[in-house]
């Protein structure tokens, strides 16, 4: 090769880097403007704000340093510190599918109990008088802060697939936190008529706008099925911390069963509770005892409920607990646990 000839190619490659790079910069501006018309239209633009957008070797949309400002709590601040879209897609304007990662997704537990409460209560003073068995269920939020687990940081995997001529929807939901530990929720819902979808858009939409997330979630529910349902937890620290809590309440000595354990007097107590609306007492009772040893020493649980098995929710009656406990039972769940080794 003369040296006319290396100059000539080297020029090219010059030449196609530069443009290589051109176009990128193109890319990700087209990008930022995708982005930008999207939250327009869907009236986000005040409410989601990012410092840049960026693409992956996929060509995947990312927005770097997201916050959130949220219409209902104002001085709650959260902050994501990367938003990648996997894959988005609508059909007649209805969202079809959507696959998404949000990473670093940080907000304080305390910071979001204040902001729920009215200016004349203190959340201190709820947390001083928090009361282990009761207000479990009733305050869980609570239960997370004592439990040590204030600061989050999470990550999230969203995972979302509608059929609007079956009418069927899955959801997936995976969370990961260093003191929440893993949760991953899988499940399959039918009945999901396109103005019952568009109820669960507009809960999503008002958790950073003006509007009742409550209302919302149970329209989007009514008259709707649940089916394949599973549920994973793995610990990383928040059943343990929620126990050193409980025993530290209750000056727990050395050699002594933890009040934050279920013994058999409770165990029984649980069954009986769950036997009325559902009479398989032996098998409720499996249930618990398999909670039970989870909860002495927990490692993962798995909940799955049984192949072909569908619950309309709108059977379902009493408080959360009940028709939580409810459509687990109808759905004839097993459970599965491993524990901690000695």
């Amino acid at each position: 090769m003369t040296k006319s000839m290396l100059t000539a190619v080297v020029v090219l490659i010059v030449l196609f880097a530069g443009c290589g790079a051109f176009i990128r910069t193109l890319q990700r501006e087209e990008a930022a403007q995708d982005v930008g018309h999207f939250l327009i239209r869907h009236r986000l633009n005040n409410n989601v704000l990012f410092e840049s957008v960026s693409l992956s070797l996929a060509d995947e949309a990312v927005l770097n340093n997201v916050s959130l400002k949220m219409y209902d709590l104002p001085d709650l601040r959260v902050s994501v510190r990367k938003a990648a879209v996997h894959s988005y897609a609508e059909e007649h304007h209805i969202p079809s599918r959507l696959s998404a990662t949000l990473t670093g997704v940080r907000f304080s537990l305390t910071e979001a109990a204040k902001a729920l409460k009215t200016p004349d209560e203190t959340v201190f003073a709820d947390l001083s008088s928090f009361n282990p068995a009761e207000d479990l269920a009733r305050h869980p939020l609570y239960a997370l802060i004592l439990a040590g687990c204030d600061t989050i940081d999470a990550d999230v995997g969203i995972e979302y697939a509608y059929a609007p001529m079956a009418k069927e929807m899955r959801l997936n939901l995976d969370v990961k936190d260093a003191c929440l530990g893993q949760w991953r929720l899988d499940t399959f819902l039918t009945g999901i008529t396109n103005a019952r979808q568009g109820r669960l858009m507009l809960a999503l939409r008002h958790i950073v706008q003006r509007g009742g997330i409550v209302a919302d979630l149970r329209d989007f529910l009514d008259g709707a099925a649940v089916a394949n349902l599973r549920f994973s937890y793995a610990e990383s620290g928040l059943v343990k911390g929620y126990k050193a809590f409980v025993d530290t309440l209750y000056l727990r000595l050395p050699n002594q069963e933890s009040r934050a354990e279920l013994d058999a007097k409770t165990v029984r107590r649980i069954v009986t509770y769950l036997s009325f609306s559902n009479a398989h007492r032996q098998r409720n009772t499996d249930l618990v005892n398999s909670f039970a040893r989870f909860v002495k020493k927990p490692q993962k649980l798995v909940i799955q409920s049984k192949p072909h098995k569908t619950v309309h929710l709108s059977v379902l009656s009493g408080d959360f607990i009940r028709r939580l406990a409810d459509l687990l039972l109808r759905l004839d769940v097993s459970l599965t646990v491993e524990t901690a080794p000695d």
